[in-house]
């Protein structure tokens, strides 16, 4: 198991300090993530590191899928697909109720049907096949032409029960967040493996995405980071999912400490069900270095 990194679009001023940081990630890491955050747009940065970086697959954790009709992600994922050279993973996510209402204005009460319908048309779409779909949140009938370039895997974030089976029986996998071992374990790993063998698709990838700080100061590190992502909390399936981890505090799902503790609890995720760890580095300047260079070429 290699590890990936997500990095924090967010911090970067500009476009030339954002590609570049890409540049200079050390070897022995097995690939680049970039999320949405209002802010740049994580397929357009996939599609220009892509080729400059040959050694890192790259994925999008997550690309929203309300703002974007599935035609026109089609066309982004395929692209971005063709400039990393077939290395791209397209992670897809649904976002949050409360987020999407109020920043974008649409009604998402019912995310599993429109996950469904969402992936009815995007998915013969990246295969090259005309998508021919009629159902109640979507009308399509297109085809994306662009020749030779294989479909990238497809990973829906999912936390819930209904979520993980969309995840598990029309995808490669899912994307999870916030998740302790024994969520992966009791939870996650179950369900979305059973989602799959029902539809009589392949094992089922996991991938934990995990923030990490390794610093000597574990008290602090968790006092601070608990505070740092305090606002996650007010998410109900962020509640949810580290509830069922057995959370007493959202530090809990992160990987904070030694170098030794930190490694710990990925090899934990890993033992738990995640088939691959994208980590996201958090801290000072130092610390995240620190992180970066410590965790490279890490195998699991």
């Amino acid at each position: 198991m290699t590890l990936g990194i997500l990095i924090d679009d967010r911090s970067f001023a500009s476009y030339a300090d954002l590609i570049g940081s890409i540049d200079q990630l050390p070897p022995g890491l097995g690939s680049a993530w970039l999320g949405s955050h209002q802010s740049w747009d994580p397929l357009t940065l996939i599609a220009a590191a892509g080729s400059r970086r040959t050694d890192l697959a790259f994925g999008s954790g997550v690309a929203l899928s309300y703002p974007q009709h599935p035609v026109a992600l089609a066309m982004q994922a395929l692209t971005a697909q063709a400039a990393a050279g077939g290395r791209f993973t397209l992670g897809l996510g649904t976002s949050h109720q409360t987020l999407l209402e109020r920043v974008y204005g649409y009604s998402a009460a019912r995310p599993a049907q429109h996950a469904r319908e969402y992936l009815a048309v995007l998915s013969p779409l990246l295969r090259g096949e005309t998508a021919e779909f009629h159902g109640e949140t979507l009308d399509v009938s297109a085809a994306v032409n662009i020749p030779g370039v294989p479909a990238p895997r497809v990973l829906l974030a999912a936390l819930g029960p209904v979520m993980l089976q969309v995840a598990g029986s029309l995808t490669d996998g899912t994307i999870v967040s916030w998740t302790t071992p024994r969520a992966i374990a009791e939870h996650v790993l179950p369900r979305v493996t059973k989602a799959a063998e029902d539809a009589g698709r392949p094992q089922p990838a996991i991938v934990a995405m995990v923030p990490v700080c390794i610093d000597d100061d574990q008290e602090g590190l968790r006092a601070w980071a608990a505070q740092r992502f305090a606002g996650s909390t007010t998410f109900p399936n962020y509640r949810a999912i580290l509830a069922r981890g057995g959370a007493a505090s959202i530090s809990d799902a992160m990987a904070l400490g030694s170098q030794a503790a930190v490694l710990d609890q990925l090899s934990r995720l890993r033992e738990a069900g995640a088939t691959e760890i994208v980590v996201l580095p958090i801290g000072t300047s130092t610390q995240i270095e620190r992180s970066i260079t410590a965790l490279a070429g890490w195998d699991g």
